[in-house]
């Protein structure tokens, strides 16, 4: 059995002890200083680890800001439907990446929501979304809405070089 505590362990043990002896409504940020103070060979021995995990918490933290990021430019697929999700949920609790859904499917998730009722600009921009799709539907049975888009933006281009 360990006897010996890790550093990240002592550390762990000063700051729980520093936040119970601490006095009530005491600035976390002084209470921080303090215990620098104090503990300054303890903060020492952690700081390898420390660097390494702040390294990874970095790592994450732009992870998800580049993910946000992606999911922000897919969204020009859609200008104007800003309160449409890229995943729709068509029923019994599926969901499908909106580019990938078919008319069918949009009205799937438009009687879910209406369903549900909460969201009313998403429930229209919905709905706007499905004349959309369904003007190329009738004529094209399975587009996704990715081709639907596809197709509009060629129409706008090609109405712009004109």
């Amino acid at each position: 059995m360990r006897q010996t505590k890790t550093p990240a362990e002592l550390l762990d043990s000063a700051v729980e002890n520093a936040v119970i002896a601490a006095e009530p409504g005491a600035q976390i940020d002084d209470q921080a200083r303090l215990l620098i103070r104090e503990e300054k060979e303890l903060i020492e021995a952690n700081t390898p680890d420390w660097q390494f995990s702040e390294v990874l918490r970095l790592f994450r933290l732009k992870r998800l800001e580049l993910a946000k990021r992606r999911r922000a430019a897919e969204q020009f697929l859609l200008p104007g439907f800003e309160f449409v999700p890229l995943r729709i949920m068509i029923r019994e609790g599926k969901r499908r990446p909106l580019e990938k859904a078919t008319y069918r499917q949009l009205r799937d998730y438009f009687e879910v929501l209406r369903n549900r009722a909460r969201n009313t600009a998403r429930i229209a921009e919905v709905k706007a979304l499905m004349e959309l799709v369904g003007k190329y539907a009738s004529q094209t049975p399975g587009i996704t809405v990715r081709e639907v888009c596809e197709r509009e933006a060629r129409a706008q281009a090609s109405r712009g070089l004109e």
